[in-house]
């Protein structure tokens, strides 16, 4: 958990590193302490998509419980109940002893022997006749402080009780910086950490949802320009959501150079394939194949040098949110490309802006010599497309080789098209 310091400040939350070396924790003048970041503890290990249980449990805990035990003696807290943090298996006993009344925390494992008439374990009211002997206990059982089977989680009170917390600094939210000043006697300037603007950008654009829609938009607008003639605003708006959607992941350092580097020969390889090689094979696919795994592999993160290969729940939970939303957003490209295939060239918006060429009057674009070959072209006579048609290409009739649109989508280069009409020096055919 962190936070900017003024949200420190405004919502009575520390980090726990500040709370064990400045024990010092900030409380609003006005604030109920059932807020979450009011609290302090429930520091048990959790596993995202799973459950820790028996030895695997203990593994990740024990070192975490030996931490908290070492900064609670190293800093003077009392250590059961700064384990108690971790571990939910412990019960933690407030005692008194009977000749010096001094009182402690206490595990009760340890001091169920030493109390008098203690508590069955797991029980915090019934008690169990000790059978007689020598040695008569010293510490007499006050309240049991926390249950087996819980966390402890301190309010501030709770903590200054509990001698974690030494100081509470009101924050009155006119003034919240009124109380931290003549608490220590801050002369300088309070500096605020902020995050700014591009910050808080390129953490939007990074979230799952917003990359997956960036990726579809990318997808369709790159199909929609793929089916209208020359370069245009579609084209444009494809490779703004390619940069938006590759900037935004290496600012944050989810990506790499040759995270980059393998996105980018994708893409170099697929507009091969659109533009040089005829057909569609090994280049186009291996451009795809690509373009997953740089976009996959920017999703992970990983150190500089490493593969981008999950390797604990967190970066598997990345992971799977990151294929997720890339998968998502490939297929609702795909839904919207089918449909646009079948009712763009419908579409009075595209017809009228000329995105899509438009029928011209003959009159305006009439072929100027009577030995034109578009005077020979006929509705319904066929030919063979020389080029690839994107829409715009060249069809071979008969010796005539000449431009020729398609209605509506891609025609591959080698197939049999038929001329549906013909408008001055526009032919627009369809394939057999």
């Amino acid at each position: 958990t962190y936070a900017t310091q003024e949200e420190a400040i405004q919502g009575g939350l520390n980090l726990m590193s500040e709370v064990w070396e400045d024990n010092t924790i900030l409380l609003p003048d006005d604030f109920e302490w059932t807020n979450p970041v009011g609290k302090l503890g429930d520091c048990a290990p959790i596993a995202l998509g799973g459950k820790l249980e028996g030895v695997e449990r203990e593994k990740i805990e024990s070192p975490l419980r030996t931490e908290f035990e070492e900064s609670a003696e190293r800093n003077g807290y009392n250590v059961p109940l700064a384990t108690s943090m971790v571990s939910y298996d412990q019960e933690v006993w407030e005692v008194l002893n009977i000749k010096t009344h001094e009182l402690r925390y206490v595990l009760a494992d340890e001091y169920r022997k030493h109390v008098v008439d203690p508590p069955e374990k797991g029980s915090s009211k019934s008690a169990m006749k000790r059978p007689k002997s020598r040695k008569r206990p010293q510490w007499e059982l006050m309240r049991v402080v926390l249950a087996e089977g819980k966390l402890l989680t301190m309010t501030p009170k709770k903590g200054v009780e509990y001698g974690f917390v030494s100081t509470i600094i009101k924050a009155p939210r006119d003034d919240p910086y009124a109380g931290l000043i003549e608490q220590f006697h801050i002369t300088t300037p309070l500096v605020v950490l902020k995050d700014t603007w591009s910050e808080d950008m390129v953490d939007f654009l990074t979230h799952p949802v917003v990359a997956g829609i960036l990726m579809a938009l990318m997808l369709l607008f790159g199909y929609t320009e793929m089916h209208t003639p020359g370069f245009g605003v579609f084209g444009a708006i494809a490779i703004f959501c390619l940069v938006l959607l590759l900037t935004s992941q290496f600012l944050v350092g989810l990506a790499q150079w040759w995270e980059l580097g393998i996105l980018l020969l994708g893409v170099l390889l697929i507009m091969l394939e659109i533009f040089v090689i005829p057909g569609f094979g090994v280049a186009g696919i291996s451009g795809i194949l690509l373009c997953v795994v740089g976009l996959l592999a920017m999703v992970v993160p990983n150190a500089p040098g490493k593969l981008p290969i999950p390797s604990n729940p967190l970066d598997w939970e990345l992971f799977s949110s990151g294929l997720l939303s890339l998968s998502l957003g490939f297929i609702a490209s795909l839904i919207a490309a089918a449909i646009l295939s079948r009712y763009l060239p419908k579409i009075p918006l595209f017809t009228k802006s000329k995105l899509i060429l438009a029928p011209v009057a003959a009159s305006d674009d009439a072929p100027r010599s009577e030995d034109s070959p578009m005077l020979k072209i006929q509705v319904g006579q066929t030919g063979q497309t020389e080029s690839m048609l994107r829409p715009v290409g060249r069809v071979r009739f008969g010796d005539d080789l000449l431009n020729a649109v398609s209605e509506g989508g891609v025609i591959e280069s080698g197939r049999t098209v038929r001329v549906l009409h013909r408008d001055g020096n526009r032919i627009v055919v369809e394939e057999v």
